[in-house]
């Protein structure tokens, strides 16, 4: 009945977002719209997209194994209370480190499966880009495009062995 517990690619929440805007500046838009080459040129560029933002995936705090059943195997650590309730996390102490304890020798760990979320991560992608025309039906598009636009930190699991001395830090 341990091993009755969530998926490890169980997301409970996710956000995505794909805008696309032409920018207001070339002729018939609202700036720079005074039909000179310059302001011909301007226009048409277009910027997009995509904002992706998830809760974490989640995972079991690990224990070392003393069970004495054989073979190498995961051990669940013990668990005595919820260790999700902090009143703050942070990168240092994720989870409540106290709620988890290595089990006695000869003993399995009472944690159920996957009952700690890691961090979400939030990610932004942006183009930007124009189609400038050949001819009649035909074009070529400049485009440029700026993955993880803001480069900020996507945070990865916390340690989750009982034993070791990052225990509950990301």
């Amino acid at each position: 009945s341990l091993d009755y517990g969530l998926s490890r690619f169980d997301h409970k929440f996710v956000f995505k977002f794909s805008p696309v805007y032409e920018l207001p500046f070339g002729k018939g838009k609202a700036f720079l719209n005074d039909g000179r080459w310059f302001e011909n040129q301007i226009g048409g560029w277009q910027v997009s997209g995509i904002l992706t933002s998830a809760s974490g995936f989640p995972f079991s705090v690990m224990a070392t194994d003393n069970s004495s059943t054989g073979g190498d195997h995961d051990q669940r650590a013990n668990q005595v209370c919820d260790g999700n309730h902090l009143s703050h996390r942070s990168f240092n102490h994720w989870f409540d480190t106290s709620c988890y304890v290595q089990p006695e020798t000869g003993k399995l760990g009472n944690e159920r499966r996957n009952n700690i979320y890691a961090p979400g991560a939030t990610n932004v992608n942006l183009s930007l880009f124009k189609a400038f025309p050949i001819d009649k039906e035909d074009s070529v598009q400049f485009r440029t495009d700026f993955f993880s636009a803001f480069n900020h930190p996507l945070p990865q699991y916390p340690d989750n062995i009982v034993t070791d001395a990052t225990y509950g830090q990301i």
